[in-house]
């Protein structure tokens, strides 16, 4: 025979062993915070987070919240007169890149693009040279490390500049002129690429738009293979 008070015992064990068995629960499925919730995302994608906060950048990843400043970034653009200059930020897999050191004047020097390996930390500078008289307007990364972006050019004329796209890969090669306005970096373009259309295609190739004779918008699509 089953008494009221054995029944409010069994009851009572009952609701407090689902409530443990609720907490156990939530505490394996909840996931580490990714940097400050009121923190600034600049990128993200599904293994990492950059984002901004007093001045710095960092990314965090996603699967166990382990946060790394990305050294001489800024999430601020340099202004002044007729100058507007940002540092950029990709993720592609399990890499992150970024400019940084981008100076208020183009030119006087230029960006300079890192590729971090986010498990590890790597970074190997031999592999993503420093750029001079360059304006950096976007970067991309692809799945296994390489990278590509889009950045000021001389045109040949009167000082003006236009942008040109360039690119390097893991096999500790020079940085490779990607589009046929130039052959080398050197080289003067005649064409102009729309840097917001830089973007990674299946295949290990990147893609963009450009105008073959050098003025807007650009209407012709291009693309070429890394390696």
């Amino acid at each position: 025979m089953i008494t009221t008070r054995g029944v409010a015992g069994f009851v009572g064990a009952s609701l407090v062993a689902l409530v443990a068995s609720l907490a156990m629960s939530s505490a394996v499925q909840a996931k580490p915070a990714c940097g400050p919730s009121h923190a600034r995302t600049l990128t993200s994608n599904t293994f990492a987070r950059v984002y901004a906060e007093k001045g710095k950048v960092y990314v965090c990843l996603k699967s166990n919240g382990r946060t790394t400043l990305l050294k001489g970034a800024n999430p601020r653009c340099q202004t002044g007169p007729n100058v507007y200059v940002c540092d950029r930020f990709a993720l592609g897999g399990k890499w992150v890149a970024w400019t940084r050191s981008n100076p208020s004047d183009v030119d006087v020097n230029g960006g300079i693009v890192t590729v971090m390996y986010m498990p590890t930390r790597s970074i190997d500078h031999r592999w993503y040279p420093s750029r001079d008289h360059a304006e950096i307007y976007k970067i991309v990364v692809l799945s296994d490390g390489a990278a590509a972006w889009a950045e000021s050019v001389s045109d040949g004329g009167g000082g003006a500049f236009a942008v040109g796209a360039f690119g390097t890969d893991l096999q500790n090669h020079a940085i490779d002129r990607l589009d046929t306005c130039g052959s080398d970096p050197s080289t003067t373009a005649s064409c102009y690429i729309d840097p917001s259309s830089l973007q990674v295609l299946p295949g290990k190739t990147v893609g963009w738009r450009y105008s073959a004779d050098g003025q807007q918008p650009a209407t012709i699509d291009a693309s070429h293979t890394m390696y």
